[in-house]
This record gives structure tokens, sequence and C-alpha cells, in this order.
């Protein structure tokens, strides 16, 4: 990113407001993708993951196995291994991605299993 990037806000002619963009990527992003719309909820939330510098491990659905195998496949020909992996739910993956030390992670789901996450989350 341009160090002479300015986020634009529209409010540029009032004269108490200053706009900044200050690039600061957290590191390496968790992502739990649900099983509806997975490439929607994966792609939109990876662009801005990736927009601001971060690497990405993102773990599926086990009802997205399919779509997770597929990626599994494609992602490194396109991405180079440390800046982004696909995790599938074969083998309980789920509980042990979430207690992975993350500088951020990201979760679409139910408020139950949020609430779970957040509690194995606070331990770490």
């Amino acid at each position: 990113m341009d160090q002479g990037t300015k986020a634009q806000s529209g409010l540029e002619h009032v004269l108490w407001c200053k706009n900044r963009l200050i690039p600061q990527p957290l590191g390496v992003v968790g992502l739990i993708v649900p099983w509806n719309f997975p490439i929607n909820l994966l792609f939109s939330q990876l662009s801005a993951v990736f927009a601001a510098g971060n690497k990405a491990m993102v773990k599926l659905s086990e009802n997205s196995r399919h779509l997770a195998a597929l990626l599994i496949q494609l992602i490194p020909q396109y991405f180079e291994p440390e800046k982004l992996q696909i995790f599938d739910e074969t083998g309980g993956v789920g509980v042990a991605f979430s207690k992975l030390p993350f500088d951020h992670l990201i979760f679409t789901g139910s408020g139950a299993t949020g609430k779970r996450l957040w509690q194995r989350r606070q331990r770490i």
C-alpha cells in the first residue's frame, strides 16, 4: 500500500475533519466458515484479510467437505502455503483449530457455537 493513500469519507470540506489510512496487519487470521454460502462467506472475508496484509488459515464446515477438498487441491496453485491454508473438518479438526493462537479469529455461525468458541479462546 502506498504511504500517501488517504481514506475518503466525503467530509473533506469540513475543516476539522482529517482522514488517515493506517495499515496495521494483525498477522495470522483464522476463519471458521459455515456450511451455508461457503464460497461467498469465505472469499468476502478472505479478500478483507488479504487487503489488510494478513495471512489466513481457514476451516470449512463438515457439511462442505467437497468444497474443502476442491480448495485444498486448488489453493496451492494460486497462493503460497505461508499465506493461506485450508482445512476441512475430517478428524475433528474444529476444536483444535479454534485453540490455535491466532492474532484474530473470524467466526460466522450460531450463537451457541460462538459462545463455546469464545470460552475456548479465553483459556488460550
